[in-house]
């Protein structure tokens, strides 16, 4: 997780990696980051990286929806 000022210099405040995992059916995960209070910030840029393909080869899919910021 990056935020920003001015929406052009972004600083990394957080980061998060979570391990593959075999999932027989649909499941929704909540992730919580968090990060220090910074001043004046107007912008939050979330960059997510899904797997090309699975360990045994397979496609991967990576759906992502409702970031909250509080």
């Amino acid at each position: 997780m990056e935020v920003s000022k001015d929406g052009k210099n972004f600083k990394e405040v957080a980061s998060l990696k979570r391990d593959y995992q075999t999932n027989p059916g649909a499941k929704i995960d909540n992730f919580k980051m968090e990060f220090e209070p910074q001043e004046n910030i107007r912008f939050v840029r979330v960059s997510v990286e899904p797997l090309a393909k699975t360990p045994n080869g397979g496609g991967a899919w990576l759906f992502l929806d409702e970031i909250q910021v509080k």
